[in-house]
């Protein structure tokens, strides 16, 4: 496993993604004004490259469900207000096909319960018996978890027409009026081309498209392409890609016996929140961030 340094640094592109006018006022690349900026990357100690691959498989966590009172005697009933919140927590692969939650026993599973406050959330009058197990406290998204690790998806081929080089632009249109689902925009990873004047790296690549809530991502050559997967529903607006040709072309992957490896890809791990997002401390998001997103 390689660790990060917890450091704050700040990435200089070619031309940095601040250049670019992503308003979604300009029908063209051209036709957008420039205004100078950096783009910042928060590196993360915990930051790192899971050895513990078992397959593409990821947990899902719904949004919490109402309050609801515990009833009496109740694995829930303790405190001086016993109430509490429910939400699903399903195992899912990388193609957003549910699968036994046995496959993702190797993961940090988020928690299926958490305590409320009928006082500030209303509650039915009827309470809530439910004696099921969760997860232990120590297992939890936040605080000392598993949730910055990612892992190696496999090596896929680069695109018809792709290429590599420099970018006058980190964030790149090239894919938003691509409308082919026979074939990938940008080999699969259609958000963002990062180039920096030094060498990229997987934990580099991870942070930055982490940190545009993008759960895909992988190097072509020197370059940092992010893509996002059919679980991460938040990128898709909760709705089916506009076409297939956004998405990772998975029957391409090349066997490990290939000896060259055009795109090397990586994935987040999790686990998904809020029914298919990024947790919140993961991502550094603004407004221009969210519109160029929402433009592809």
């Amino acid at each position: 496993m390689m660790k990060l340094v917890s450091i704050l640094c700040s990435i200089q592109f070619l031309h940095a993604a601040g250049d670019q006018d992503i308003s979604g006022n300009c029908s063209t690349n051209e036709d957008c004004p420039k205004t100078g900026g950096n783009v910042f990357i928060q590196y993360r100690s915990k930051s790192m490259l899971s050895n513990s691959f078992e397959g593409s498989v990821s947990w899902v966590a719904g949004p919490f469900g109402d309050c609801s009172r515990a009833c009496p005697g109740s694995r829930r009933a303790f405190g001086k207000n016993p109430a509490f919140q429910t939400r699903e927590v399903k195992c899912y692969s990388l193609n957003a096909e549910q699968v036994e939650d046995q496959k993702c026993e190797h993961l940090m599973k988020p928690r299926k319960y958490k305590r409320c406050h009928c006082g500030v959330l209303s509650c039915p009058k009827e309470c809530s018996d439910c004696d099921e197990e969760d997860e232990p406290s120590g297992n939890s998204e936040f605080g000392e978890s598993r949730d910055s690790e990612f892992e190696l998806v496999g090596c896929f081929p680069l695109g018809d027409g792709d290429v590599t080089g420099e970018t006058e632009e980190a964030a790149d249109f090239k894919c938003r009026d691509w409308t082919d689902d026979s074939a990938a925009c940008r080999s699969g990873l259609p958000f963002y081309r990062l180039q920096t004047n030094h060498d990229m790296t997987p934990e580099l690549c991870f942070e930055f498209c982490i940190g545009a809530g993008l759960d895909l991502f992988g190097l072509v050559g020197e370059e940092c392409r992010c893509g996002a997967s059919l679980l991460n529903k938040d990128v898709w607006q909760m709705a089916a890609p506009r076409t297939t040709g956004l998405l990772l072309p998975l029957a391409k992957q090349l066997p490990d016996t290939e000896m060259q490896c055009p795109v090397r890809v990586y994935r987040w791990i999790g686990p998904f929140v809020s029914g298919g997002s990024v947790p919140e401390h993961l991502q550094m998001l603004h407004v221009g961030n969210t519109i160029y997103v929402d433009s592809i």
